[in-house]
């Protein structure tokens, strides 16, 4: 990983991700999470909701149970694999706060498919 340091601007990645680009994904991920943990009845699963996103965005080669416990700083995956496993939730009300989303991630990309030029099949 190359890391080029200014003194306003971190570039990390070989210039494809600055400080700036950090800091707007950290701001997105703390909206997610305040729209998503409130799911969750207790303290401990909306802590572990929380690890687990982060874990799943982080920038890990490999990505289970054991590596997203240790990039979140815990000692072994075994509360992550009762957090997914046994956590009760609200399935309608994380699809509702989905839905808005999706349909505007769809519709971006439906929109960019349809401004690019055609190429001519020959």
């Amino acid at each position: 990983m190359t890391v080029i340091s200014s003194d306003s601007t971190v570039v990390v990645y070989d210039g494809a991700v600055t400080r700036d680009d950090v800091n707007g994904i950290n701001t997105d991920l703390d909206g997610l999470l305040g729209r998503v943990t409130p799911l969750f009845y207790r303290t401990e699963s909306r802590r572990h909701a929380e690890q687990y996103l982060r874990g799943l965005l982080a920038p890990l080669q490999r990505k289970n149970g054991w590596t997203i416990a240790e990039h979140v700083g815990e000692r072994e995956p075994k509360a992550l694999q009762r957090f997914l496993n046994l956590t009760p939730w609200n399935v309608e009300e994380l699809l509702a706060l989905s839905r808005p989303g999706v349909t505007y991630a769809r519709n971006v990309a439906i929109w960019q498919l349809s401004i690019r030029p055609r190429v001519p099949e020959y």
